[in-house]
């Protein structure tokens, strides 16, 4: 066969038309379905950053919070450095 030639579906060729459709409709349908998951990976990435967005905004909220949070050691420090600096204050001893 030349290049000037095309190749065309006709009874020479042996194929009959339903299977060229049908393999066509499998193509097309193929695609379709492909389209349809990639548009729902789409949605869950985006899903997925907006959750991984909130926790993080949550994770700085808690940061902050413990920042102004006072815990056990830095007030026995407190109370220690106080009783050095004002030996005749007296100072409770810190309980929880």
């Amino acid at each position: 066969m030349s290049e000037s030639e095309r190749m065309e579906l006709n009874a020479k060729t042996k194929m009959p038309i339903g299977i060229a459709l049908s393999c066509a409709a499998a193509m097309v349908g193929g695609a379709l379905w492909i389209n349809n998951a990639l548009k729902d990976l789409k949605s869950e990435l985006v899903e997925m950053r907006h959750a991984q967005q909130a926790v993080t905004q949550a994770q700085s909220q808690l940061l902050k919070e413990q920042s102004n949070y006072i815990d056990k050691r830095d007030l026995e420090n407190w109370t220690l450095r106080m009783q050095r600096e004002n030996p005749a204050l007296k100072i409770p001893e810190f309980k929880r």
